[in-house]
């Protein structure tokens, strides 16, 4: 039985071969390119320079991304060929297959793959008749094969094909029985096997030459990553700035008043005593993405009710905090027999602190 996974080396020089060939490819590439330019004359000399330039940044970006995708691309291959050997290896026979002709039940000849890499997998079954020795295909769902007629590329009427072994070649010939066409088509499995042979040896050849300058090593392809990923920031930083410019909110972000807590308490004790609230008191902050402050403070102004007490505070704390990074908390205040609490929330980021410009409009 045919056994799709193989040992991870297998994986690592499938994908090795593709990196050195897609290099060369690149060094073909930029040679055509200074080929066409030339390599003579002083007003040459800046484009050849640039070619040689352009070259080695593609081939360090390819070096770098194909490290960069390399075990993840190994896993996949491999996961996709353990799939198929465990579907292949679990799949059974279709039951009560019989006989068109002879009504009798007919025994499996052989299973196979149907495609491999067609999604999903199928498994076909070579069925044959014990008596009349007539066979068909079914799939592992029930389905039955259906041959699709060859047709003559001459008079379009449907063709012959036939196939036979003749020592070591396999033939196919097709014959048309209208007009008379005829093809053959010849493979040499000693020629075949050649040229497997041939192909092994040139890529081995590919791998003792250039594996060590195109595949990166560990260490080589960290720092590859390491850039990608400062570059990305660079990126990112970038895209923020060019997001400033364009938010017309971004400026009033930069005149907000960034307080730090005592800042904070001695700018709200004033501006609270001049409306007889006193005795401000910040609790300990939860710190987390938020600066988030519990506080209390009481009313001296006997005169004042309960609801009274509260609004007047909140809209007291909304201009006092008007300008500045802090802001009250939605749940607003509440009043217990004249002492009112609440919670204050500060922001540092730029991005929330853009959020903050954008609720006051």
């Amino acid at each position: 039985m045919f056994i799709y996974l193989k040992e991870q080396s297998y994986y690592e020089d499938r994908y090795d071969l593709c990196t050195i060939e897609n290099c060369l490819r690149i060094i073909d590439f930029w040679g055509e390119k200074e080929k066409e330019n030339g390599i003579e004359g002083v007003e040459n000399a800046e484009m050849v320079r640039c070619i040689k330039i352009g070259m080695s940044l593609q081939l360090y970006c390819a070096k770098g991304e194909s490290y960069r995708d390399r075990e993840s691309s190994i896993k996949r291959w491999m996961n996709e060929d353990r799939e198929k050997d465990e579907f292949y290896a679990k799949v059974q026979e279709p039951q009560g297959i019989r006989c068109r002709n002879c009504q009798v039940p007919m025994s499996v000849l052989h299973k196979d793959h149907w495609y491999e890499f067609e999604k999903p997998l199928r498994v076909i079954f070579l069925f044959e008749c014990p008596k009349c020795r007539k066979r068909k295909g079914i799939f592992d769902n029930g389905q039955e094969f259906e041959s699709t007629p060859d047709y003559c590329p001459k008079c379009k009427k449907e063709i012959k094909v036939s196939f036979r072994y003749e020592g070591k070649l396999s033939i196919w010939e097709r014959n048309c029985p209208s007009c008379g066409f005829t093809e053959k088509d010849i493979e040499d499995q000693q020629k075949k096997k050649a040229q497997q042979k041939a192909q092994e040896l040139k890529d081995k050849r590919l791998f003792e030459k250039y594996r060590a300058e195109f595949c990166l090593s560990p260490s080589e392809g960290m720092e590859y990553i390491l850039q990608y990923q400062r570059l990305e920031s660079f990126t990112e930083t970038l895209k923020r700035e060019e997001e400033k410019k364009a938010d017309p909110d971004y400026p009033k972000v930069e005149k907000l008043k960034r307080l730090e807590i005592v800042e904070l308490e001695k700018l709200l004790s004033i501006e609270l005593e001049k409306q007889k609230y006193i005795k401000l008191t910040l609790e300990k902050p939860d710190i987390n993405k938020f600066v988030i402050v519990p506080f209390t403070v009481q009313d001296a102004d006997s005169a004042r009710k309960e609801r009274d007490s509260e609004y007047k505070l909140r809209k007291l704390f909304k201009k006092m905090l008007i300008g500045t990074n802090w802001r009250l908390m939605s749940e607003g205040v509440s009043y217990r027999l004249g002492y009112l609490s609440g919670r204050l929330k500060g922001h540092e980021r730029e991005e929330d602190l853009l959020e903050v410009v954008k609720s006051d409009k």
